[in-house]
């Protein structure tokens, strides 16, 4: 049930989330129009099951088909020891073959899981202290099973546990030592760092009598954990019998995204849950005070607001009740339903332009208002994948890879296409015993037909290799200028790792000053001038290369 973006994705850009915060060249008006808020929604069930992602879909038809925003990511709560050997792949994979960037509530073990519960793994403090390492590890290692390296995930660990509400509800120096515990053993179990997001997602509201401790600011990882910040905050209206009240922005948005700000400055902020039901508190008499205009009203000030790139909702009817509500019904749109629901509020809200959707899931803008830089790479990548070159490395979504090493086979239609070149069909001319039959057979010919190379002496060409940053520099001038180039004689000045005769790519040396030369490369590191000829080219290294080369707009 996922054709009408399949179709939708060969007539238009598909275009998704996760947010990558670096300093590098400025920001572009270009890019400002870009910096859109992503729509995600919690389903009201597992994200592997058939019915649960019909309905999501079903919903996302309506929203496009109505002229709205569709949603981009899909939000749900996994377990690390709830059989998952089954589900951290089919969890994932039920948002990815949808489309949908997947939004992982990763949980603690309950008692509900019968066989596969671990009462080594019920408390933040035994994560912290190590006790759940082995089960965190098989989790790790599932995840990296599932994402390859085209695939990624936000992740947010132990959710809202700033909140005596959570079983694993806890102080902020052992939330911290378990998030970043969390973290390192996804790192020694290799899980690459481009294909997760982590989220801190407190909750924003905390009981302030005598637990100031509980503020969010004092369960913060640190900068360097938390790729995202966000809080969970819900309008709770009349239900309850106590403290009933009709939730606004103003309420329940704007003091925790000032203290967030402040918090986190240059990281991106998700509303990581929210929802509204429809009732007001009785005597409450305000027209507005429904569930159509809180939508309106709360999604108009939320993407106003600079920095704030995503809201996911809770599209959940909760089967207990609340006071006077004999269910929380927080869903705007549930097809089963008779009649079925389909508030006119969400379509207004989403048909806002500020909301929309991003080129690369994995190379995205940062806020135009926050006053931060884009990442090093941004612009290159887009002028690579406007004019053509480049259409990612993973389809559905749409992802870049810019982390992900060069091969030898991408080498040869980068530049190519750079220059507008499109190879004949294939007609055997090569001499290259392993690319009968590649997807780049007909760009590898192309180029040695042209001289550009000859592959290695045993008749190979290794399309699958990866490409080195000295190997780069002589594919690069040689498709720039063709085979009859040559550069004049290395100095041995540029770089200090680039020094003729030193038996250390002397091949390279005088392509690598050439290269540099033109200003197409300043090297990988300035103090001291480095080269670093011997290192794999990235793809993200690779789009600036191509836009500095061959002067792409």
């Amino acid at each position: 049930m996922v054709m009408w973006n399949k179709k939708r994705m060969r007539n238009k850009i598909l275009i998704l989330t996760a947010f990558l915060i670096c300093l590098a060249f400025s920001t572009t008006s270009a890019v400002a129009e870009s910096s859109k808020v992503l729509m995600g929604i919690y389903p009201g069930g597992s994200l592997q099951t058939a019915s649960v992602m019909d309905n999501l879909n079903e919903m996302n038809n309506w929203l496009i088909n109505n002229g709205a925003s569709e949603v981009t990511i899909a939000g749900d709560f996994v377990s690390i020891t709830l059989n998952p050997s089954w589900n951290v792949w089919h969890e994932l994979t039920g948002a990815w073959e949808n489309e949908y960037i997947p939004f992982i509530n990763l949980m603690l073990s309950t008692s509900g899981e019968g066989q596969y519960y671990d009462p080594n793994c019920v408390t933040s403090q035994q994560i912290a202290d190590g006790k759940c390492d082995g089960r965190i590890a098989i989790w790790a290692d599932y995840y990296k099973e599932w994402a390859g390296s085209n695939k990624m995930a936000y992740i947010a660990l132990l959710p809202e546990a700033n909140g005596d509400w959570t079983y694993y509800s806890t102080t902020g120096p052992v939330f911290i030592n378990a998030f970043r515990r969390i973290q390192t053993i996804f790192a020694n179990r290799g899980v690459p760092d481009n294909t997760v997001k982590w989220v801190f997602a407190p909750n924003g509201w905390h009981d302030a009598k005598n637990n100031d401790w509980r503020k969010f600011e004092n369960y913060y990882p640190g900068d360097a954990y938390v790729d995202v910040v966000a809080f969970s905050s819900y309008n709770f209206g009349g239900c309850p019998t106590q403290w009933a009240e009709w939730s606004t922005y103003q309420d329940i948005f704007e003091p925790y995204l000032v203290r967030m700000t402040a918090l986190a400055p240059t990281k991106p902020i998700f509303i990581a849950q929210t929802g509204t039901v429809g009732r007001a508190p009785d005597g409450d008499d305000d027209p507005s005070h429904n569930k159509n205009d809180w939508l309106r009203e709360v999604f108009s000030d939320l993407a106003g607001y600079p920095n704030l790139r995503a809201i996911l909702y809770f599209n959940v009817e909760k089967q207990k009740p609340l006071g006077h509500c004999p269910t929380i019904d927080f869903r705007v749109f549930d097809p089963d339903e008779i009649p079925p629901i389909q508030k006119q509020g969400l379509l207004d809200a989403l048909s806002d332009p500020r909301f929309g959707d991003f080129i690369f899931a994995d190379v995205q803008p940062v806020d135009p208002d926050s006053g931060l830089q884009n990442i090093w790479y941004y612009d290159a990548v887009h002028t690579i994948y406007n004019l053509g070159i480049t259409r990612g490395c993973s389809e559905n979504p749409l992802m870049y890879c810019p982390d992900n090493p060069v091969t030898r086979a991408e080498m040869a239609v980068f530049p190519l296409k750079s220059m507008g070149i499109t190879p004949p069909p294939v007609n055997g001319s090569h001499p290259f015993s392993d690319i009968a039959g590649h997807w780049a057979e007909a760009y590898i010919e192309e180029l040695n037909d042209q001289g550009i190379t000859g592959g290695y002496p045993d008749g190979t060409y290794r399309p699958g290799n990866t490409v080195t940053r000295a190997e780069m520099s002589l594919f690069i001038l040689r498709s720039k200028y063709w085979a009859d180039f040559s550069p004049n004689p290395a100095t041995g000045t540029r770089f200090d790792d680039v020094i003729p005769d030193d038996d250390i790519n002397d091949w390279a040396d005088d392509w690598i000053e050439a290269l540099a030369g033109e200003g197409i490369t300043g090297g990988c590191s300035a103090n001291p001038p480095l080269y670093c000829p011997s290192s794999q080219v990235t793809r993200a290294e690779m789009a600036v290369f191509l836009v500095k080369a061959f002067d792409l707009q």
